[in-house]
């Protein structure tokens, strides 16, 4: 369950920096 959890939670952080990376890269241009 734990690990299940885990796995959720690092999805959800990749999807927080994908975001921001793109964002930073479309107001940057």
């Amino acid at each position: 369950m734990m690990f299940g959890m885990g796995i959720f939670w690092i999805l959800i952080l990749l999807l927080l920096v994908l975001a921001v990376f793109a964002l930073v890269k479309y107001l940057r241009k």
